[in-house]
């Protein structure tokens, strides 16, 4: 049975992926590849992020071992840049993959489930809100690519 709860916390984490997607596909190829200024991080790079940091929400969520619930980057310690030949294809594959699993994992929880306290980067917190930052989170970067899109001129909201 569904909650309020959950509800509230897998429409917005559904509606954020949404607009993710809906900017993304806003920006130019030569956007995403490239370094805004010539020196601030590619919209590639900081979306790659976002995949993995929302894998280890994912593996926190889980409550799996620490080792486990990082990105496979990650574990070499470059988890925040594209690797080389990574395609906007894929960054739209993984990124609704990772946003999905995160929805899937706190739509089969229970209300109790979904309030009881987990480890979390950020000490102990309530599963619905460490969820909720997988929201927070892509928000942040769903910002800078839509400030990457109007910095072309595209000042369009891609939302409505």
């Amino acid at each position: 049975m569904s909650t309020p709860l959950k509800d509230a916390t897998v429409g917005q984490l559904s509606m954020i992926k949404s607009f993710y997607l809906k900017d993304l596909a806003s920006v130019t190829d030569e956007q995403l590849m490239s370094k805004p200024n010539g020196c601030a991080r590619r919209p590639i790079d900081f979306s790659y992020e976002v995949v993995n940091v929302n894998q280890g929400i994912l593996g926190m969520l889980k409550q799996q071992p620490a080792d486990e619930t990082r990105a496979e980057g990650e574990k070499d310690g470059i988890w925040t840049a594209a690797p080389a030949g990574y395609t906007r294809a894929q960054l739209e594959t993984d990124l609704t993959s990772s946003m999905d699993a995160i929805i899937e994992f706190v739509s089969s929880s229970t209300e109790e489930q979904l309030l009881a306290k987990i480890p979390s980067w950020f000490g102990e917190v309530p599963m619905f809100s460490f969820a909720m930052f997988a929201g927070t989170h892509t928000n942040y970067h769903n910002a800078q690519l839509a400030y990457v899109a109007q910095m072309g001129g595209d000042l369009d909201n891609h939302w409505f």
